[in-house]
């Protein structure tokens, strides 16, 4: 009985070491999921997307986004946009 108390706790360290070091799966957002997360309208997200100004892929006729992509995108994209903004302002 000890022996097999032993190998079931064991068998069930095991388990949990390897659930904690499986890399975890990334999610894909619909274009409402992420248009949701990040606080614009459908509308904008889809604009984002037709321009290919934002990061996203096709499947069948579904757009998917990683949001870990897309916020490393505005964090790229909208600090210039904003340095651009101000700087042709003050040329004005």
């Amino acid at each position: 009985d000890s022996v097999e108390i032993a190998f079931c706790a064991n068998a069930i360290a095991e388990i949990r070491n390897a659930l904690e070091n499986t890399p975890q799966l990334r999610k894909y957002h619909t274009v409402s999921q992420e248009a949701e997360r990040l606080g614009y309208s459908d509308k904008t997200v889809r604009n984002l997307l037709k321009e290919k100004r934002a990061p996203h892929f096709v499947i069948g006729s579904d757009l998917r986004i990683d949001p870990v992509a897309m916020d490393e995108w505005m964090d790229a994209n909208c600090a210039l946009g904003k340095s651009t903004q101000s700087s042709q302002r003050s040329q004005k």
